[in-house]
């Protein structure tokens, strides 16, 4: 399963240096998690595994038995007993295939779990060759292993997942990780796991809008809009501020003019007033596990730039807004406010009199 999805990363996907360094990565993950085939690792645990078994059918037998057998002829058979059970133990340890077979029949939360985490790194693999690839300042100077503490963290999480959803949860934070090192904190692990289907839910529908690190708060006081789901977001460690959204100052380097971008489009803003250089936002900061989950949802860039100039129209005289393609912005835009044209004014002549008069 793992090693021929390893294999398929070593693939030509760009300067040698970010090739090894994620191979190097992905490898050490698949070494520790080889050994995950059963959570009985080793030869020694195998048997341990199997005497235990040996121990329970033994008191059955006792207790099968009972005071009518013969103390002697109780221990002979007791004996047999250990000896069938030491022979099957060491089959266990030379036939791995025997080995998954017996903890599948005998101990299948084990297998349920070593399935999960099997499942978990496949879904890696595969969301690893789809991710962009890292920049230089991304790798230079980082591990080539991933923190072994970290892996612990996650693999206790990534076991109890059985379904698709969280599989791919788990695979996608691996990649992640494994892409670039934290990007993916224990906390964030840990709210990650503990997160119901709602509110997982209601953070996605929020994180496809993220702007400024944040989620955008009601305009000028409203209270039109429901933030229960914010407060739902704060409690579970997600953004903050629900009580009462704090404001951002986004600056602009050109006075009179705004711009910024969301995943492949751009806005182009002018201010109703030529020399100003900001605007105040208000906004329900993410915090840093929030920023580190809502890099796992896709931006929706035009629907986020749109919804920020129908929220702050009032603020430009003008705004239009371009999509992207391979970096290039594509012109002309659409326009979503155009400045308003004045009106003309009636020509005073030296006499007073004006074109309006002379046409009466």
């Amino acid at each position: 399963m793992t090693e021929e999805n390893g294999a398929a990363l070593d693939v030509e996907v760009g300067p040698s240096s970010f090739r090894a360094k994620l191979n190097s990565r992905w490898w050490s993950t698949i070494d520790k998690f080889r050994g995950y085939k059963v959570e009985i690792k080793g030869r020694a645990d195998a048997l341990l595994v199997q005497r235990h078994r040996n121990d329970l059918e033994r008191e059955q037998f006792v207790h099968d038995a009972g005071l009518s057998v013969e103390r002697a002829k109780l221990n002979q058979q007791l004996k047999v007993l250990d000896s069938v059970g030491d022979a099957a133990a060491e089959a266990l340890k030379s036939d791995p295939a025997q080995l998954e077979d017996f903890v599948r029949r005998y101990l299948p939360e084990i297998a349920q779990r070593r399935e999960n985490v099997n499942a978990a790194l496949d879904s890696a693999a595969d969301q690893l060759r789809a991710l962009p690839l890292p920049t230089d300042l991304d790798v230079r100077g980082s591990p080539d292993q991933l923190d072994d503490d970290w892996l612990n963290f996650w693999s206790s999480y990534a076991e109890k997942a059985s379904t698709e959803n969280m599989r791919r949860l788990w695979g996608r934070i691996l990649a992640g990780e494994i892409q670039r090192e934290g990007s993916f904190s224990r906390t964030t692990l840990r709210i990650a796991a503990e997160l119901d289907t709602e509110t997982a839910r209601m953070f996605q529908e929020h994180a496809r809008y993220e702007i400024f690190e944040s989620f955008l708060g009601p305009v000028n006081g409203s209270d039109d809009e429901d933030i229960s789901p914010l407060t739902e977001l704060e409690a579970s460690g997600l953004v903050s501020g629900s009580s009462g959204s704090i404001w951002k100052t986004p600056y602009s380097d050109v006075p009179g003019k705004f711009e910024f971008e969301r995943g492949d489009w751009l806005i182009e803003c002018e201010f109703n007033n030529p020399t100003q250089t900001a605007i105040q936002v208000p906004c329900y900061p993410l915090t840093r596990s929030g920023k580190q989950m809502a890099s796992l949802v896709p931006i929706d860039g035009e629907a986020t730039l749109r919804s920020f100039a129908a929220r702050f129209g009032q603020e430009f005289a003008r705004m239009e807004l371009f999509s992207k393609k391979d970096g290039v912005i594509q012109r002309p835009g659409i326009v979503l406010k155009e400045r308003p044209v004045p009106e003309p004014q009636p020509e005073i002549r030296l006499d007073g009199s004006t074109d309006d008069q002379n046409a009466l």
